[in-house]
């Protein structure tokens, strides 16, 4: 799977999605929405090995498999400590307490280690976006 962020304008990206299969899925987005929960996912379904969750359908979901509830729901709480200090054991905690409330419970591999890999590696990509020109790419694989 190819993930790419085309910076159109300091205020607006392109999100291209194309999957093994071959498909694509393409949307133009404000980036100040967007950016930052598109590259969480990036990190959290790589790094978690999902395929059929938010990514994996291109970015456009046909389903609403639970692996994509789980995940919208984590990545969204995960972009919310995102660029802050935070205990990944608590965070680890504190998404063991809200994912039930959800109907969800908390996949095996969402532990600490899980928690500090995604941060720093979502921490990385971001740097990256910020620093790049209008026109630039964010090509991920």
């Amino acid at each position: 799977m190819q993930f790419r962020l085309h910076k159109l304008t300091p205020h607006r990206h392109l999100l291209l999605v194309q999957r093994d299969d071959g498909t694509t899925t393409r949307d133009e987005l404000d980036s100040r929405s967007f950016v930052r929960h598109d590259l969480m996912h990036w990190c959290f379904e790589n790094r978690a090995g999902i395929t059929d969750a938010f990514l994996g359908q291109g970015a456009a979901p046909t389903t609403t498999s639970q692996a994509y509830a789980v995940t919208e729901v984590l990545v969204g709480m995960l972009q919310g400590v995102a660029g802050r200090e935070v205990d990944p054991q608590q965070f680890v905690d504190r998404a063991a307490e809200y994912l039930p409330s959800q109907g969800h419970v908390l996949p095996p591999f969402v532990d600490a280690a899980f928690v500090r890999a995604v941060l720093a590696h979502w921490q990385r990509l971001y740097g990256q976006w910020q620093s790049l020109r209008v026109g630039g790419i964010l090509e991920l694989r």
